[in-house]
Parts: C-alpha cells; structure tokens; sequence
C-alpha cells in the first residue's frame, strides 16, 4: 500500500498552517494512509500552541523543530529524511497552492520520478525569468523551468540520502536528474502570493557548487546474488556485491 508524505516547511507560520491543515486533509481523503510533517525552520524554543492543539486530534500530523534558525534546503532535507511515505509532495504554510491539485501531481509520477509545479508568468517577468536563468542553462542544463517552485511530488526513492546545504534547493531537480532519475514539471496555478520559508538569494557559487555536485554524482547500480541451496549439502550463502560499472570491473560469480 503506498503512502504519501506531505512535507511542508515553514519558519513560524504555526497559525497559518493550523489554518491550512483541515481542507488538505479532506483532499488527502482519498490518499489514505498518508503523515503531515510540518517542520519549523525559525528556531523556535517550542512549537505554535495551533498546532500542538491541532495534533491532539490529527494523528497524521508529525511536528519537528530545528534547534536553529535554517534554511529551506535545511528543512527539506529534516522532512525526506524523517518521512515514512513511499511518495512525497512539497507545500508552502497557507493556501497559496491549492490541495486538490496534488492528485494531478501523484498522477503524472507514472511517466517521472519527481515533478515539479511550474508557475506560468507573463510579460516582464517572464522574460526577466528567461535570462536570470541562461548562466544555469549554459552549465547544468534546464531541468526545470521553474526551480524555485514548492509544489511538487516525488518517488522517496529519487530523494533518500539528499542532504540539502543552503542555497541547494534550487538546484534540487538537477541533483536528482544527476542520480538517474526522471524530472518532469507540470502547470499549476497559485491561488494567492505570500511570505514563505526560502533558500536565501541565488548567487554564482551556488551555482558552481552545483554543476560540481552534478559532475561528481554518478548512479550507482548493484545487484544482489544469492547462491541457493545446493544439493551437495553447502550451507545457503548470500552475498551483495556493489559495482560501480564506470570504476569496477565486473566480477565473476560461481
């Protein structure tokens, strides 16, 4: 049976999450089992008195603290690390996206292993997106068209072992497609505009840290051999063998 995480990192918005909680659960409905991570990147002492009211009665909902003040990458990767789900999906606090659009997320994990929302945009800031984006073509490749988006949904698998520094998040759909998986993006439309947790402003070293990371990162495939019981009376023995196809050469099995 597959369940899903619902990953939303916020920094204080305690009241506004509390607010949001009750209509994602009635979209989630269909979702059955699914967890609520809510993860509270301001470094608070204690979490929102909203949402310890509210966890008293929502079972799925699971809530962390970071002991200090964080970023997005930082919460992110609290919240995949810390999930359960075999699927999972990002969203702001608040209603800036609209939870009945998460099905259509899930759904189109059937032809990718994360897909991203992209936001459509228009005039000046469409074309001001066209080139702040260029350095990021030139060197990574364009992924996504809209990589600062926080809706989207994603296999566990594609994100297990991800620990995120500052400044990563962006670059998120890179790091994935550099594992071997799939990327995709789809359209989805927000319904308002607000203050949410970010990853700080992009810079030229964040990206150089990625195309690094991209060039070093390279999928690693394995295989286990399991060596049955022979009629000869061996003792059954099991053996993993991890290769590495572009660093190993392959080895031979009895």
């Amino acid at each position: 049976m597959t369940v899903t995480s619902i990953l939303i990192p916020h920094s204080g918005a305690g009241g506004r999450l509390a607010d949001q909680l009750p209509m994602l659960c009635t979209h989630l409905a269909a979702a059955v089992p699914y967890e609520i991570l809510a993860i509270d990147a301001a470094g608070a002492t204690q979490a929102a008195p909203e949402l310890l009211a509210l966890a008293e009665t929502l079972p799925a909902l699971r809530i962390f603290q970071l002991q200090a003040k964080a970023s997005l990458a930082a919460a992110l990767s609290v919240g995949i690390e810390a999930s359960q789900g075999d699927r999972l999906a990002l969203l702001e606090a608040g209603r800036r996206y609209r939870p009945d659009e998460l099905q259509h997320l899930f759904r189109s994990l059937s032809r990718a292993d994360l897909v991203y929302g992209r936001t459509r945009r228009r005039g000046w800031s469409k074309a001001w997106l066209r080139v702040a984006r260029i350095p990021r073509w030139l060197l990574l490749g364009l992924q996504v068209r809209d990589p600062d988006c926080r809706f989207w949904a994603a296999r566990k698998e594609a994100l297990a072992g991800l620990n995120l520094p500052r400044g990563m998040y962006r670059y998120l759909p890179n790091l994935v497609a550099a594992r071997g998986f799939r990327v995709a993006e789809t359209v989805c439309e927000p319904s308002s505009t607000q203050d949410a947790l970010d990853d700080g402003w992009p810079n030229p070293g964040d990206l150089l840290a990625a195309w690094w990371l991209v060039r070093r990162t390279k999928p690693v495939e394995f295989r286990e051999i399991t060596i049955e019981d022979r009629s000869d009376g061996h003792d059954r023995r099991r053996a993993n063998i991890l290769e590495l196809p572009s660093q190993l050469s392959r080895r031979k099995s009895a």
